[in-house]
């Protein structure tokens, strides 16, 4: 049985979900229209603008740590007393596996299909179909490496792992586990990272990094926030002290940001090697992240107008056809539209086409696939509970 709390009272979340997307997908078109500096003189100092779509990459971690907190919430729950029971394990995949492969599997078929009719051919070989309707987009030759149709695959079976992984962590999500829990996470990352670089060939550290272990510390932080939540306001342990250090938190949040994204953008080419910024840069970018979804969750002053408007949310709906749609959409727009024969920087053009373009067939996705999908397996789910 599950607990009264849902999701569906932290809209602020699904939006920050639709900021995430949206980050990644600016991210893309900026590199497809050849990466450029955008940077604004100000007196003494410049504003390096690009930074907010060159670092776009980082709305995966936002994901990662907000797929966490959510799917954790109903086993921490059931930890704390708070529901009869902790979610039972088939109606728990039922919905995942609804949640994610309906959506991927429609977009598969077209992708080759599109193929097919342009070349006569697969686009890609049969002996991958396999692999490809398993999402194995782990390194080679446990799967097929970077996906080739849409590159934006290869995180989908990283968050299928996390799914696999989380009912295995149930009984330790209580509060007094909580610094075992922290430990583990950034412990596992760590030594994953470490022996990534000394063994993986340079060109291949960056898949094999980010795979599950290597990630641990954004579903990590996702699952401390999770526990921090449930302790503090749905049992209210310390409630109002944790309000006023959480907007603290979150107006710190903003120069936090601004500082990680700084280092990062002086020092990427350190990324993907034994450095300080490979080993940490991903675990405080998850915290910050992390203060983030804990304001959302308990809608602090503000973050209703961010992240709860009808637009943001509705980006938050469908952003997981927005993240699915937005790369294959804007490679065919830069080649083959009216894109391709532009002259000058085509980065603004692109991203607008791109986002509306993509944004057209996630709503498709959404109304007339993904929605009634989840809304079939939860009527089924719940009359057989």
């Amino acid at each position: 049985m599950e607990s009264k709390h849902v999701a569906g009272s932290m809209p602020g979340l699904t939006g920050l979900r639709g900021v995430a997307a949206m980050m990644v997908l600016l991210f893309h078109v900026w590199g497809e229209a050849i990466p450029r500096a955008l940077i604004i003189d100000v007196g003494w100092f410049d504003i390096r603008c690009h930074v907010l779509f060159s670092l776009g990459w980082s709305g995966v971690q936002v994901l990662f740590v907000l797929s966490a907190f959510l799917l954790s919430l109903p086993f921490i729950r059931a930890q704390a007393g708070m529901s009869v029971s902790e979610p039972r394990l088939r109606s728990y995949f039922s919905h995942r596996i609804a949640r994610v492969f309906p959506a991927y599997y429609v977009q598969l078929a077209l992708l080759l299909g599109l193929g097919v009719l342009l070349s006569s051919q697969l686009p890609i070989q049969e002996t991958e179909l396999l692999k490809y309707l398993l999402m194995l987009f782990a390194p080679q030759p446990l799967g097929v490496g970077n996906p080739a149709l849409n590159l934006v695959w290869w995180t989908l079976p990283i968050e299928l792992s996390f799914y696999f992984v989380l009912p295995l962590l149930a009984f330790m999500l209580r509060w007094r586990w909580r610094y075992v829990l922290g430990a583990f996470f950034l412990g596992v990352m760590l030594l994953w990272r470490y022996a990534v670089v000394g063994l993986i060939q340079p060109d291949e550290v960056s898949l094999w990094a980010l795979q599950l272990p290597g990630s641990l510390d954004s579903f990590g932080m996702g699952v401390l926030a999770a526990l921090m939540h449930v302790h503090c306001v749905e049992q209210g342990y310390g409630k109002a002290l944790y309000l006023k250090v959480l907007s603290l938190a979150l107006l710190l949040a903003l120069p936090a940001y601004v500082a990680l994204f700084a280092w990062m953008d002086s020092q990427y080419q350190q990324y993907w090697s034994a450095s300080l910024i490979f080993f940490t840069w991903t675990p405080l970018f998850s915290a910050i992240t992390a203060v983030v979804v804990l304001a959302c969750a308990a809608r602090l002053n503000g973050t209703a107008t961010l992240f709860a408007n009808r637009a943001v949310f509705y980006l938050g709906v469908t952003s997981y056809g927005l993240y699915l749609w937005h790369y294959p959409v804007m490679k065919w727009l830069n080649d083959y539209s009216f894109i391709a024969s532009l002259e000058g920087y085509r980065f603004p053009w692109l991203a607008m086409a791109t986002f509306v373009v993509s944004l057209f067939l996630a709503a498709l996705s959404w109304h007339c696939l993904e929605s009634k999908v989840i809304g079939w397996v939860k009527a089924r789910t719940q009359a057989a509970a």
